[in-house]
C-alpha cells in the first residue's frame, strides 16, 4: 500500500470514525470502502463538500484537518487517473468518496 494525506473537516471525520466504529472497522478501510464506492461509479462528478450533515456544492471547509491513510497502490493509481480525467486534486477525489459513501449510508438507516 501506498500513503497519501488529505486534508477533512472535523464533522466528516467524526462521521467516518462514527461509521467505522459501528461496522467494526478502521478509518482507514472506512475511507478505502468509500474512494472504492465513487471510482465504481464511473460518473462524471459534481465536487461536493461535507457542511456536517451532508453533501452540498459550493460549501467552503472552514476547517480542515489532515488524515493520512495507507491505500494499495493499484487504488492510489485509480485515484490519481480519476482525478486527472475529471481536473480535480486526489484529495478532491478523497473527501468526494467519502460525502458520498457517508451520505448512502446515512440514506440506509
Amino acid at each position: 500500500m501506498r500513503s497519501t494525506s488529505v486534508y477533512i473537516d472535523r464533522a466528516l471525520l467524526d462521521q467516518i470514525d462514527n461509521y467505522a466504529l459501528e461496522n467494526g472497522i478502521t478509518r482507514s478501510k472506512a475511507i478505502r470502502r468509500a474512494i472504492a464506492l465513487l471510482l465504481k461509479q464511473g460518473e462524471k462528478p459534481t465536487p461536493r463538500v461535507w457542511n456536517g450533515e451532508k453533501a452540498d456544492v459550493g460549501v467552503v471547509y472552514e476547517e480542515l484537518k489532515v488524515l493520512s491513510v495507507k491505500v494499495p497502490a493499484p487504488l492510489l493509481n485509480a485515484i490519481d487517473k480519476y482525478a486527472m480525467n475529471h481536473g480535480l486534486r486526489r484529495s478532491d477525489v478523497v473527501r468526494m468518496a467519502l460525502v458520498e459513501f457517508l451520505n448512502k449510508e446515512a440514506k440506509k438507516q
